[in-house]
């Protein structure tokens, strides 16, 4: 299936969803179609592509936490540790472990801020896009598949687009008082302007 082809699905997919949610098996699959046959350089084109794109989620819903923790620098150091475990692996033991770090941070902030834990959402995205920068830019979890709602993946493995598209709607999808269609905002932004963009930057 053309990336074009799988973007039109996607679409199509987040309008029949009741919630506006893109489901995590449908993230994999189009995560992997980033990916360019027979390339072999390091790191690789989906590699990059797949970090870009989790820059650009991360950035978009940045304002939700600068609106809740204008001082907390959690995100953008987060943000500057994913481009490090793409450029430098040989320090991702050191970036792995500097996210554990930022990952309690941010479970104390959520706990503080019980109302409005979609704003640290931002922080854990860009956590885990560090995390996922280390092994080409996907948090592989082989219990997902098309079937597979959000609700039911392990938190610690939730991806960063997933994480940045609550703090845009202000809650998951099964949580009453988030915003289904800020959600469905987030993920048409995400298939029409960031997915094609980063390919586009990318053969540039």
């Amino acid at each position: 299936m053309s990336l074009t082809a799988l973007l039109d699905e996607g679409l199509a997919l987040v309008d029949a969803d009741p919630h506006h949610n893109l489901r995590p098996g449908y993230r994999l699959r189009l995560l992997r179609a980033l990916d360019v046959p027979g390339d072999t350089a390091h790191p690789s084109a989906g590699h990059r592509r797949r970090v870009r794109l989790g820059e650009l989620s991360v950035e978009k819903v940045l304002p939700a936490w600068d609106e809740a923790f204008p001082q907390g620098p959690t995100p953008r150091r987060a943000l500057d540790l994913a481009r490090w475990a793409l450029t430098r692996p040989a320090h991702n033991t050191a970036v792995a472990r500097e996210c554990d770090a930022l990952w309690t941070h941010c479970d104390n902030l959520s706990w503080k801020h019980q109302e409005e834990q979609y704003r640290t959402m931002v922080g854990y995205a860009a956590i885990q896009l560090a995390r996922a920068a280390i092994t080409g830019g996907i948090l592989e979890n082989p219990d997902v598949n098309d079937e597979t709602a959000d609700i039911d993946v392990d938190p610690y493995l939730h991806d960063a687009f997933f994480l940045a598209s609550v703090a845009h709607a202000r809650g998951a999808p099964w949580e009453s008082e988030s915003d289904r269609e800020k959600r469905k905002e987030f993920w048409i932004w995400w298939l029409t302007r960031a997915v094609p963009g980063v390919v586009e930057q990318d053969v540039q």
